[in-house]
């Protein structure tokens, strides 16, 4: 909704969003913090520039148009620090074994699908042969020797699944309840290449960390170090590398000098978002008392009490919309679901 030009409610609104984006930009003060930014197994340290280091030569932005917009990186030292993972890849690539088949057969090995899914099959297995063969030379050189035993198991058990599928006569039902019970029987594989997997990612990312910390200088020594970390569709409830930054800067909550965010954002618009968190985090403690308040959705409590209040009216739930009755699920009467 916005209000007509001229008004005075608009002219408020102007007000606001013009003040406000000058307390954003006031937020980030880089004599006395730098910015970490995590985007995979590449880390970028946005820094004040110091003595020792060239001044910059490129030509200042022109004015912004919009006090929206912003320049906070302009100017800035920029040092970038990679690590890599290769084990992790490894055994991520092994578990994408039994999955492939999962995604390949699930609900198309019967009808004019059938042919095609034996045709994808034929052409997995040979690729399956391939990766059994290259564990014994130089792709199984990060593996130990409970790690190529646990996978080349793994492998050949997914060997043995697709010649299954591939010379039966398949129903539907059937290759359901044996993909069930082969997916069952990889789990211990699973959850063991995801702790060494999860161990190699983390030791990694430590040593260069620290890396990073041992160079001292004006970088990083007397800082004060926000952390951004990027991903794509990445899980934000216990995340990884979010968990990692928590425990080594001591803090209990994201937004709090860690922070997730968009693979979407430039260094630009990391930093703008680090500082919404740091002015939003104020408005929550001087209006709220409560600095997390400004975190989740303003509108969240009233909308809980609302639906609730619909939720007693019968309002809700919708029945053309309800996916279950009284605790048990339903149906779905739309076309395109499939349950």
């Amino acid at each position: 909704m916005s209000f007509s030009p001229g008004t005075s409610l608009q002219a408020i609104d102007d007000t606001f969003t013009s003040a406000y984006a000058r307390f954003r930009t006031r937020q980030i003060s880089w004599d006395r913090m730098s910015v970490l930014i995590v985007r995979g197994n590449v880390l970028t340290l946005l820094y004040r520039k110091g003595p020792d280091e060239e001044p910059s030569t490129t030509t200042p932005p022109p004015p912004p148009q919009s006090d929206n917009v912003i320049h906070p990186t302009q100017d800035l030292g920029r040092k970038t620090y990679t690590f890599e993972t290769p084990l992790f890849h490894q055994l991520k690539a092994y578990c994408h074994i039994p999955l492939a088949i999962l995604a390949i057969v699930t609900g198309r090995v019967v009808g004019e699908d059938a042919s095609v899914v034996q045709k994808e099959l034929r052409i997995f297995a040979r690729q399956i042969m391939d990766v059994r063969d290259a564990m014994e030379g130089t792709e199984g050189a990060f593996l130990t020797e409970e790690q190529r035993i646990r996978n080349a198991k793994l492998v050949d058990e997914s060997m043995r699944f697709v010649n299954r599928l591939r010379h039966g006569d398949l129903v539907e039902e059937e290759v359901d309840s044996w993909l069930g019970d082969f997916l069952k029987g990889m789990k211990k594989v699973f959850e063991k290449n995801v702790m060494d997997a999860t161990r190699n990612v983390l030791e990694c990312l430590d040593a260069k960390v620290k890396e990073i910390l041992c160079e001292g200088s004006y970088r990083t020594k007397g800082k004060e170090l926000h952390i951004a970390i990027e991903g794509e569709h990445m899980p934000a409830d216990g995340n990884s590398i979010e968990q990692y930054f928590l425990a080594a800067t001591n803090t209990t909550k994201e937004g709090d000098g860690v922070y997730l965010t968009s693979s979407k954002m430039d260094d630009d618009e990391v930093v703008t978002f680090i500082a919404q968190h740091l002015v939003d985090g104020t408005i929550g403690s001087r209006v709220y008392g409560n600095p997390d308040r400004m975190h989740k959705d303003v509108l969240a409590p009233a909308a809980e009490q609302i639906i609730d209040e619909w939720k007693m009216q019968k309002r809700l739930p919708i029945k053309e919309l309800a996916r279950s009755v009284e605790g048990k699920r339903i149906a779905s009467s739309c076309p395109f679901i499939k349950r």
